[in-house]
């Protein structure tokens, strides 16, 4: 008697947006997150990308200057080494001053 398998579980692919919440570019924010979140639907509904699941990790930050956009990335980054990798320590920061 053969058992059948099933396909392992792909992990979902995680799309990191940041996008300006305050300060210049706030404005376009909603399209611009509405506009991913269409694209992301509209993946899944054909089956997602390669069978993997696209998700939409939406990040704000205040565009007062260019460090709350880089930390934005930062945790994007951060967050996705947190996901593929549980066991392995965060990201190690430079020190900037």
């Amino acid at each position: 008697m053969t058992r059948s398998r099933r396909p392992p579980r792909l992990r979902p692919i995680h799309v990191g947006l940041p996008y300006p919440a305050a300060g210049r570019g706030a404005s376009d924010a909603t399209e611009m997150v509405n506009g991913a979140a269409l694209a992301v639907a509209e993946a899944n509904a054909r089956g997602g990308i390669h069978g993997r699941e696209p998700r939409l990790v939406p990040k704000p930050f205040h565009n007062r200057d260019d460090i709350a956009a880089l930390a934005a990335y930062r945790a994007l980054i951060e967050e996705e080494s947190r996901r593929s990798r549980p066991d392995m320590p965060a990201i190690r920061r430079r020190s900037t001053t």
